[in-house]
């Protein structure tokens, strides 16, 4: 395909913003093909392109003819290219925007991990970060507070990570009205009237009221992760094999939560489980505040025989989740 294509090369044409002249690239086209064929492979599969492309502004150019038609437009990158008014982007009210707890970080590098980003943000105050959800090269980087993560975006914004400059800006809210109706594939997805709605096999509907605080959570009325969930998911289509698996043959990468990766480590090296011991204060405003003591039976014989962060939550999972990844990052994990 790369060998057709510079075959039909005009070398009457200038030169291109590369700067070279069709006529070489047609005089070199038994020693270019194959590398461009492998860098065009690598990049079609792994989704990674040149930064220069990402930023780079796009303009067709309408040539003759009816515009409806693709071919009436000047070609780019050797097709031809038709384009359309984007639905433009919507505005997200003040209000909102400053409840925001979330980084949008961009410009990482494909083989970056979400462990990686997370220390790194976790750097400048520890424990501040709840979560990270990575795709390709960006990622959402979640704090527990909005101050930290305001304090993170004016530290690490330009900052490099792993080679790669990162830029950050606080990330929108998603419509939580459209993500809860339908998912990526356009299927629809589980919501109060489809709940509500649900008939047992005596064909008795359920009553509502049974699963009313169900039915909020997964409307993600109280849970701020819930259209992380949806993105992270895919259908169950009919056909699909299934096979039985250890949970513990997975990967650390496999587990989001730090408490699983904690489990996950002592099951790996035949450690006893880590015991957890939940302490309660009271803050000045009368809040109840959590914290947990992780216990290491299998390392009890050293001094350190217990982890204990120093920040306090109100929501207990949280708590445990920040226990659990204070004792990881101090068993160097």
């Amino acid at each position: 395909m790369v060998w057709k294509q510079l075959d039909k090369v005009n070398i009457n044409k200038a030169p291109g913003p590369d700067g070279l002249h069709p006529r070489i690239l047609k005089k070199l086209i038994s020693v270019l093909s194959r590398p461009l064929f492998l860098i065009f492979s690598d990049s079609l599969w792994s989704a990674d392109v040149p930064l220069d492309w990402k930023k780079a502004n796009v303009i067709p150019i309408f040539k003759k003819g009816s515009r409806s038609q693709p071919g009436n437009y000047r070609p780019l990158w050797g097709h031809t290219i038709q384009v359309d008014w984007a639905d433009p982007e919507k505005e997200v009210d003040e209000e909102t925007m400053q409840r925001v707890k979330v980084l949008y970080v961009r410009n990482l590098m494909i083989s970056t991990t979400e462990e990686v980003i997370k220390a790194e943000f976790n750097k400048f105050k520890f424990g501040a970060v709840e979560r990270v959800k990575k795709i390709k090269d960006y990622a959402f980087v979640h704090f527990f507070n909005r101050e930290d993560a305001i304090t993170a975006m004016s530290v690490m914004n330009g900052k490099c990570i792993e080679g790669a400059s990162i830029e950050i800006t606080l990330a929108k809210p998603v419509n939580k009205v459209e993500t809860s109706k339908h998912n990526v594939n356009g299927q629809k997805s589980i919501n109060s009237e489809s709940l509500q709605n649900f008939v047992s096999k005596e064909g008795s509907k359920k009553s509502p009221g049974i699963c009313s605080s169900l039915l909020t959570c997964l409307n993600g009325q109280t849970n701020p992760s819930f259209s992380e969930l949806e993105r992270c998911t895919y259908p169950l289509f009919p056909g699909i094999k299934l096979a039985p698996i250890n949970m513990y043959s997975l990967k650390m990468n496999n587990f989001h939560s730090a408490v699983f990766q904690l489990d996950y480590l002592c099951k790996k090296n035949n450690w006893a489980l880590p015991e957890y011991y939940l302490y309660s204060s009271t803050s000045q405003d009368g809040k109840m505040l959590l914290i947990y003591k992780v216990v290491m039976p299998a390392i009890s014989s050293n001094t350190n025989s217990y982890f204990m962060p120093d920040k306090l939550c109100t929501i207990v999972e949280r708590c445990k989740e920040l226990a659990a990844q204070f004792t990881l990052l101090r068993l160097g994990k």
